[in-house]
């Protein structure tokens, strides 16, 4: 399987906790999460947790663009996609979710591998710390999609804010635990 990916999304295959991608729109965010997240799920077993602060049925939320790609990159083999969720032959699942409206149902979900949040510029500050508090599994990650309409938004004030200048002259930034790209 030949798959092409645009070569600022090549960090989201490096070891690190928290990834966040912001930019306009067109920026290719939503399509090439969705392809490193079937690639890796179809390779390795892998639970994700696709993400919205609100999300009034299954139609906002990601599955289907994930739906979309899995017949593009030719994976109907592989995975089975349902009404709720997608499922690999491998045991890999794709879930939905939403953080805001019941924030305690969420702190079981604790055993994802990927927490994924799309449209991340509207997440809380309390979505954002029970996310991160819950998905604490080894290894497990956190990832964040979005366009920064509202740089008052969590995601930009924790993740991108402090690093603004370095993002701006590089390109990205990325320590230990995080890579922020644009």
């Amino acid at each position: 399987m030949k798959v092409q990916i645009s070569e600022k999304f090549a960090p989201m295959f490096k070891p690190k906790r928290i990834k966040v991608y912001f930019g306009g729109r067109g920026g290719m965010k939503t399509v090439s999460f969705t392809k490193i997240a079937l690639i890796t799920a179809a390779m390795y077993k892998r639970r994700f947790l696709c993400l919205r602060e609100f999300m009034n049925s299954i139609e906002d939320s990601i599955r289907a663009v994930l739906h979309a790609e899995v017949a593009t990159l030719g994976l109907q083999a592989r995975f089975r996609v349902c009404n709720s969720y997608i499922e690999g032959i491998n045991a890999s699942i794709f879930k939905y979710g939403q953080l805001a409206r019941n924030i305690a149902s969420f702190e079981s979900k604790h055993d994802f591998d990927v927490a994924w949040v799309e449209e991340a510029e509207t997440v809380s500050e309390k979505s954002l710390d029970t996310l991160i508090a819950t998905i604490r599994k080894p290894g497990s990650g956190l990832w964040f999609s979005f366009n920064p309409a509202e740089e008052d938004g969590a995601v930009y004030q924790r993740f991108v804010k402090p690093y603004k200048a370095i993002i701006d002259t590089q390109g990205y930034y990325e320590d230990d635990e995080v890579y922020i790209g644009k």
